[in-house]
């Protein structure tokens, strides 16, 4: 199974939409014109039966030929959707609502087509489940606002410039005065031609689409990516080219890198870092900090000095150092380099590009301890991935809390990578 199938199906299950039997589903609009349109091509393609009510065909029409043009793009992917699963889907034409209902609202007849159809209903409204609720209507749990894990830092912009409403959306990106895709701060967009396909050549393999272009939303306009040289750092792919922006961002000094295995998070951080360090001297010196958790075991039980209890946590940083460990000595030396464990970090007054790995495995308290110790010629970055959070922090993982509560703060940037380029070996246990 392709990668990109495994995580439409494990997202499915997450959501409630796996399909161990057969399902029925009355869908809303809002999940039509929202980034879940993806599910739906999955439910159905597995078998199960979708149902779209005339009311949300008329809704997606009028969003069509609205003013909104983030709204108008929706519409037409959607309406493209419709035109690709026309054979699958079933349309509910008949206009009606249950007595009960508020004829002059349009969710009632979405509510109405769930009960009449004796099937499930698919939105993305907190209210329209309520109401249904009450109705014995079963919802699919759906929804954008309370996952806190649907921030990466950027979105994906799929459109064809063989068609002239497309290209004229394109234009509006580059209007400095709107923020049309109603980007946060320090979102990027990746925006790809659907007209340029990319397949492998021996496999003849779908690769994805043509990309025209990266740009980041500063606050007031979409900018250019300004990246280091490739001698320096080479990214490879579109993700990895915004977290190296991020990264020697010196506008935004919190900065979060997560990823899956192998998705070189670790490594672009450390390479930057370096960088800006030792070639740009922006920053007088590295900072590594750890959470002080070992195995289950606290570095107090381990052997030697402090130095020598917690190197071992940084190896998976200093790997990255051009000439390993005697990098890290030499650098340690000539002041270039310090570590911490997040134990002793209380009171300490931190400058240097400071880097904190494996922050999946911090408490949001712990998160805010270490942040607070920052002073005015330190930035900071947080590596981790959620996925490989281990032992008490399943459950109190403050990364995730992190990237929810700052993504609208200047100062902050994310940037999630979610493919594995460290090697075909390495994606099969990447994918389990």
């Amino acid at each position: 199974m392709q990668k990109k199938e495994t995580q439409k199906i494990s997202e499915l299950e997450s959501l409630g939409l796996e399909n161990k039997k057969k399902q029925k589903a009355v869908v809303d609009t809002n999940v039509l014109l929202s980034e879940h349109i993806g599910l739906l091509k999955t439910f159905i393609d597995q078998g199960n039966e979708l149902i779209i009510p005339l009311i949300v065909l008329q809704e997606i029409d009028k969003k069509n030929h609205g003013t909104d043009e983030h709204l108008k793009y929706s519409a037409r992917n959607a309406i493209r959707f419709i035109e690709d699963y026309t054979d699958k889907i079933t349309f509910d034409l008949k206009r009606r609502c249950l007595l009960r209902l508020d004829k002059s609202i349009p969710d009632s007849y979405v509510i109405t087509s769930a009960k009449k159809n004796k099937s499930q209903l698919i939105t993305l409204d907190t209210a329209m489940k309520q109401i249904a609720s009450k109705l014995k209507i079963k919802c699919l749990s759906v929804n954008l606002t309370d996952d806190d894990m649907s921030f990466k830092g950027y979105q994906i912009l799929e459109m064809d410039t063989e068609i002239d409403s497309d290209n004229e959306l394109l234009a509006s990106l580059y209007d400095y005065k709107k923020n049309t895709l109603k980007l946060h701060v320090n979102e990027y967009v990746i925006i790809k031609d659907k007209s340029a396909p990319n397949y492998d050549v021996e496999n003849n393999e779908f690769l994805g689409y043509k990309t025209l272009d990266i740009l980041k939303f500063n606050g007031e306009k979409l900018v250019k990516l300004k990246l280091p040289l490739k001698k320096i750092i080479e990214p490879k792919n579109d993700l990895q080219k915004c977290a190296l922006d991020l990264l020697n961002s010196n506008d935004t000094p919190i900065k979060i890198i997560c990823g899956c295995y192998g998705s070189g998070k670790s490594y672009l951080s450390t390479r930057s870092a370096l960088y800006q360090v030792k070639d740009k001297g922006n920053y007088s010196k590295i900072v590594l900090v750890r959470n002080n958790d070992l195995q289950g075991k606290d570095v107090g039980a381990l052997p030697g000095t402090l130095e020598e209890k917690t190197d071992i946590l940084f190896e998976s940083i200093t790997q990255h150092f051009p000439m390993g460990k005697d990098d890290l000595i030499k650098m340690r030396s000539d002041g270039q380099l310090e570590t911490y464990v997040s134990y002793f970090i209380k009171g300490a007054d931190i400058g240097g590009y400071v880097m904190v790995d494996e922050a999946q495995d911090l408490t949001f308290k712990d998160i805010k301890k270490i942040g607070s110790r920052i002073n005015e010629d330190g930035c900071i970055t947080f590596i981790g991935d959620w996925n490989q959070t281990e032992g008490k922090y399943v459950s109190t993982s403050g990364l995730i809390d992190f990237i929810s509560k700052t993504k609208d703060n200047p100062l902050v940037g994310t940037v999630v990578l979610d493919l594995d380029v460290r090697s075909d070996t390495s994606k099969v246990f990447a994918d389990l």
